[in-house]
């Protein structure tokens, strides 16, 4: 259920906020999934945060929210901080889905052991991967977070360091087709004083990147 006090401190026109996924960590390197586990960023994660901070240079954002996983809070320290920006507000609503028994697995692993569950799992035909969290009760609690950043928003755009999953049921609530999250890519949202998220452009933040237009 969302946030009453939450709501009542959305201002009108609708809040926007910028959405993407966090840099490389070292276990998308070594293909394993990962869910809540917490392995950190590579390398090329840390210098993919660097070339997004410099793309979201002049695009007025004032704050960066993240997902308290180590792979997400690292991608918005580097951005936040190229942008002169204070301190990072962690917050849990927006960690990745629990994939349960899958994590530290590969895609044949998995495949190996549960025939046939991943690709009902990538096409949303699985209420939870085994041991996993209910997808349900996942996207309440992303679309809490999302309100709760929305409720604290100032004048200018919040940035949020998610991940993939958290796009994509945040898209789907929204009722836009979910894209594939690369490493920061993601998508413009609105989020207005009733509640309703309104998904807007995607964006590669590694490419170009421009700020929507507001409706």
């Amino acid at each position: 259920m969302m946030n009453s006090e939450s709501l009542s401190r959305i201002p009108d026109p609708p809040v926007r906020l910028l959405v993407v996924r966090h840099g490389e960590s070292t276990w998308n390197a070594r293909g394993l999934w990962q869910g809540q586990a917490d392995p950190p960023l590579t390398a090329r994660g840390e210098a993919q945060a660097r070339v997004a901070a410099e793309a979201l240079t002049g695009l007025g954002i004032d704050r960066v929210i993240s997902s308290d996983l180590t792979r997400a809070s690292k991608t918005g320290h580097l951005i936040a901080a190229h942008l002169g920006l204070g301190a990072v507000t962690l917050d849990s609503g927006f960690r990745e889905v629990d994939v349960g028994d899958w994590s530290g697995l590969t895609r044949l692993e998995i495949e190996e052991r549960w025939p046939g569950l991943r690709a009902a799992w990538a096409e949303n035909k699985l209420e939870a991967t085994p041991g996993g969290e209910h997808l349900i009760s996942f996207t309440a609690r992303v679309v809490d977070a999302i309100t709760r950043a929305a409720g604290s928003a100032r004048d200018g755009t919040t940035l949020v360091i998610g991940h993939s999953r958290v796009i994509s049921a945040l898209e789907r609530f929204a009722g836009v087709q979910p894209t594939r999250s690369t490493h920061l890519s993601g998508r413009w949202f609105e989020v207005d004083a009733s509640g309703g998220v309104r998904g807007r452009e995607p964006v590669n933040v590694l490419g170009e990147i421009k700020a929507p237009m507001r409706s």
